[in-house]
């Protein structure tokens, strides 16, 4: 895989992976990378290379907590961690400044952190299904305003 270096859109939907290599770092042209309904917990430390990545899809995965490599991903304009099972997002979210729409639907969120409040091009936010979510006053005046 690491040698299909000019590859700009991966999509493996439904393959049931457990991991992905850490050559998946090589694909640095990436612009859309589709992983959802596999049984991924974790993204490898080379995830930090795709730094052309603009759509990151991660639904129906294994997710327990947020896989931080992706706080580094700073073109990201889609990121959809629908159906988790994420208990919080970290501060480092408020580091994905071109992030437009985000999708974290039916997971286990219990608050969000107020830095979401620093996503200025942010204009969709899906927070359906996270049963006893409570926001800070802060970043309720923020999705009021999406």
């Amino acid at each position: 895989i690491s040698r299909l270096s000019s590859l700009k859109e991966l999509y493996l939907y439904g393959n049931q992976l457990t991991s992905l290599p850490e050559s998946i770092g090589r694909l640095t042209a990436l612009t859309e990378l589709g992983l959802g309904g596999n049984l991924l917990f974790a993204l490898p430390e080379s995830f930090k290379e795709l730094n052309q990545l603009q759509y990151l899809a991660l639904s129906y995965n294994k997710f327990m907590t947020f896989p931080a490599v992706i706080t580094t991903l700073s073109n990201l304009t889609v990121l959809d961690l629908n159906n988790n099972k994420l208990a919080e997002l970290p501060s480092g979210i408020g580091n994905l400044s071109a992030l437009q729409e985000l999708y974290i639907a039916s997971n286990k969120l219990k608050t969000l952190p107020e830095e979401i409040t620093r996503l200025a091009k942010l204009q969709t936010i899906n927070l359906r299904d996270n049963s006893g979510l409570k926001l800070p006053a802060t970043v309720s005046r923020f999705i009021d305003k999406l």
